[in-house]
């Protein structure tokens, strides 16, 4: 799975094998961080991080099961969209839950 922070996605650590969190903020790695060591060894062990916008992490969605986006106010960019659309790179998505601030994101 994809996250940002980790303010949506730490919430599901218990539930999945493995989480992926990314930000583009240069400071949200030092709060992931801070918030997983909180967290039981064994849980701390399926959490990684990566920074970048979401584009950046589009090959990531080649092996993702569930997907959490959380969008900017413009949305998500092309390539993002493009590679949720069927025959597009998230072909084993099961799941992708949006999170939106409005309706035109």
């Amino acid at each position: 799975d994809i996250a940002g922070v980790g303010t949506i996605g730490l919430h599901l650590a218990d539930l999945v094998r493995s989480l992926v969190c990314s930000d583009e903020n240069p400071f949200n790695k030092e709060c992931f961080d801070s918030s997983v060591r909180t967290l039981p060894a064994d849980l701390q062990r399926r959490l990684t991080y990566r920074k970048g916008d979401a584009a950046s992490q589009v090959r990531s969605l080649s092996s993702a099961d569930i997907l959490i986006v959380d969008p900017p106010r413009k949305g998500l960019d092309a390539e993002v969209v493009n590679a949720l659309l069927p025959g597009g790179l998230a072909r084993r998505l099961r799941l992708v839950l949006y999170v939106s601030c409005g309706f035109p994101a």
